[in-house]
């Protein structure tokens, strides 16, 4: 993860680990029914997860709202759709 001091590269920072970890869903959606493979996407979700709340606390640290708000809308748009991918993934895998 990079060290950035200004709002706007740290926004795009974390849209760009949302936006991996939305790629992660997919795979591990698309995996759900063979769990060996899915065991090493969710190692890689688990990494990718560390990564965002690292940089989310040090957004809270560093910057105001009003500073990240041009990033918050795509954020929250990324991380329903990412909820909602998990969701349909767990469905999956009780089933298989």
């Amino acid at each position: 993860m990079r060290e950035t001091n200004h709002p706007g590269a740290v926004g795009e920072e974390r849209l760009r680990l949302l936006k991996e970890l939305l790629r992660s869903s997919e795979e591990l959606y698309s995996q759900a029914g063979h769990p060996e493979q899915a065991y090493s996407l969710l190692e890689k979700r688990e990494t990718l997860i560390e990564n965002l709340q690292e940089l989310d606390n040090q957004i809270h640290q560093r910057y105001s709202k009003e500073q990240m708000a041009p990033f918050r809308q795509e954020a929250e748009a990324l991380i329903q759709l990412i909820q909602k991918l998990d969701q349909q993934t767990r469905e999956l895998m009780t089933v298989e």
